[in-house]
């Protein structure tokens, strides 16, 4: 499977949702490491800041699954994950959440990168915040060249 991202930002879930979602720095190897454990992924990072938590993951195909299904079974355990995590329901998570797959996924994480998706058009600190999303996953073991 491709890259995908399930998210939540500012266009889709308020305040007082993204701050629910939130992920601590001190703690995002811990919580890195048992999202790819719990949720069967292959690779994962967070991107976690005062507008948006990305979830920016890769997981292998389920042989005997179509593609849908295999996108929905992986979601599921996500979304499930993130709600258990952050003490929430699965519906407050699934109701803010955007998902991208593949080709989508790039486009929206260069977006975001570049400021693009950011409420202030060119914010420059989202840059810093992508790099060190990667960075925790690297030290965490949660992603790697593949």
């Amino acid at each position: 499977m491709p890259v995908s991202i399930l998210g939540i930002n500012h266009k889709t879930a308020p305040v007082s949702v993204r701050e629910k979602v939130a992920f601590d720095p001190k703690n995002i190897d811990s919580a890195l490491q048992s999202l790819k454990s719990e949720a069967l992924l292959n690779e994962t990072a967070i991107i976690s800041t005062c507008n948006r938590m990305e979830i920016i993951y890769r997981n292998e195909i389920h042989e005997g699954l179509s593609d849908d299904a295999n996108v929905d079974l992986v979601e599921q355990r996500i979304v499930s994950w993130l709600a258990q995590h952050h003490h929430l329901e699965n519906q407050e998570i699934d109701a803010h959440c955007y998902k991208h797959h593949g080709e989508s996924a790039i486009n929206h994480l260069m977006s975001v990168a570049c400021g693009l998706d950011s409420m202030v058009l060119g914010e420059p600190q989202i840059l810093g915040q992508v790099k060190d999303a990667f960075g925790y996953a690297n030290n965490a073991g949660t992603i790697g060249l593949y």
